[in-house]
This record gives C-alpha cells, structure tokens and sequence, in this order.
C-alpha cells in the first residue's frame, strides 16, 4: 500500500461498487486530535487493491488534490 491516504472497504458492500478508480470525491478530513469541524478536500480514487490480511476487503486508495 502506499504511505497516503485510503480507506479498507468491505467489497460486498453497496458503496464499494460505487466506488471508481479516477473518481473526484468531496471529502471530509479530521486531524486525529480534533474533535471539531474537519476540513474538506477534493481527493481522487487512485486504486482499489485487496487487502492481503482481511478477505472479502479492499484498500482504497486516495489523493488530495487541493487544499
């Protein structure tokens, strides 16, 4: 996996269907300290792998566009 951000996703869930290598999500980001408002970014889905240790997920990779 790479040292971005990424999200593990149940592969038989709705939304990981949805999910398209190339999409340009709105997305909300919070500092693990936070507990206030986090800030959103326009972030790209580079890859879906599935992940070696959890059968039936996958890892979803990002990329933050802009700030």
């Amino acid at each position: 996996t790479s040292n971005g951000p990424y999200v593990l996703v149940k592969q038989d869930f709705s939304v990981f269907k949805e999910l398209k290598v190339g999409d340009l999500l709105d997305m909300k980001y919070n500092r693990s300290e936070s507990l206030g408002d986090g800030k959103t970014f326009k972030t790209l889905i580079t890859s879906k792998i599935p992940h070696d240790h959890y059968t039936g997920y996958s890892i979803v990779e990002l990329s933050i566009i802009n700030n």
